[in-house]
Formats: C-alpha cells, sequence, structure tokens
C-alpha cells in the first residue's frame, strides 16, 4: 500500500489502522472524517504526505508518530491539522491557497498545467500533493481524464476572453 484515499462516508480513522505500514507514501481524507484516533498512521516511517479535510475536528496526538521528518500536512488555515502541524512542527501546506486548476502554482490556469495533468495521466511525471490537488478539479480524490478536460476548458475559457494564457495575448 504506496497511497490511499480514504472512502467517502467514513468518519473516523480508528486506533492503529495503519500504523506500521512502512510502504505508505500518501494519504487523502475526505470530508466525511471527524476524528483521527491514536497511532493511526504511528511509525509509517516512509509518509511524506497527507491530505486533511477541515471537517476534520480532532486529531490525537499519537496520531502521526513515529512517521517521517519530510511529512507535510496539507490542510485548512485553522483547522485541528493546522493545530497538530503547529504542536509536533510537521510542515504544513494551507490548501486555500491553492488555485484550483493551477497545477504549477504560479497563480494561473494555463495550458501548461493541462500539459502537467496529461504528463501525469501517461504516467510520465508524478504530481506532489498541492498538484495534485489543483488538477483535481471534481475533487473525488484523484486527477483523471476529467480533470484533465477541465483544465482544457478553463484555458479555452480563458484564451476566448482574451485574457494572457502562458505566452498568448
Amino acid at each position: 500500500l504506496v497511497s490511499i484515499v480514504i472512502p467517502d462516508g467514513v468518519t473516523a480513522i480508528k486506533d492503529n489502522t495503519f500504523k506500521d505500514c512502512t510502504s505508505l507514501k500518501s494519504v487523502k481524507i475526505p470530508d466525511s472524517v471527524t476524528n483521527i484516533m491514536a497511532n493511526a498512521f504511528s511509525n509509517c516511517k516512509n509518509l511524506t504526505s497527507i491530505v486533511i479535510s477541515a471537517s476534520v475536528t480532532n486529531i490525537n496526538g499519537k496520531a502521526f508518530e513515529s512517521c517521517s521528518s519530510k511529512l507535510v500536512i496539507y490542510g485548512y488555515t485553522n483547522s485541528a491539522a493546522t493545530t497538530y502541524a503547529d504542536v509536533y512542527q510537521i510542515k504544513f501546506v494551507p490548501m486555500e491557497n491553492i488555485i484550483i486548476g493551477d497545477v504549477g502554482g504560479d497563480g494561473e490556469i494555463t495550458i501548461m498545467d493541462a500539459t502537467q495533468v496529461q504528463l501525469h495521466l501517461a504516467q510520465l511525471v508524478e504530481l506532489d500533493e498541492s498538484q495534485s490537488f489543483a488538477a483535481d478539479t471534481d475533487k473525488n480524490g484523484l486527477p483523471e481524464t476529467e480533470s484533465l478536460l477541465a483544465v482544457f476548458s478553463k484555458v479555452t475559457e480563458l484564451f476566448r476572453s482574451g485574457k494572457a494564457v502562458a505566452g498568448y495575448t
């Protein structure tokens, strides 16, 4: 198990659910989850990114004990995720600053963003969690063909409206 998107409808990540899952690298937690319990991800030595929705109101202090020092929590400002990251000195990336469709993170939706999604879908490049979140236009946890079409559609809309789009005016 390298990556998991917790299914929508799950309300809690129970004690020891993924404990000692040393191959786990990334996790996405949906809006239905409100509680991450003790040792839920403890000793996941390769866990480097976790997306925690704003609906999570409680994260047990031992939830990520002995995880990778490279762990990054992606979440929302003033949430349980922010508090946990602050208390346990884990890097935190605020999700509300990410523009959906802006895979490159430059503040614009361009043909380069669509190209990044296309390369990802062809398994030629990996997207980090920020890029994956930006590329996931339908918010189902995974960038897929529908996401690529949505980014292309936005680029076309911007181009037709006369707004600058990556090298076009």
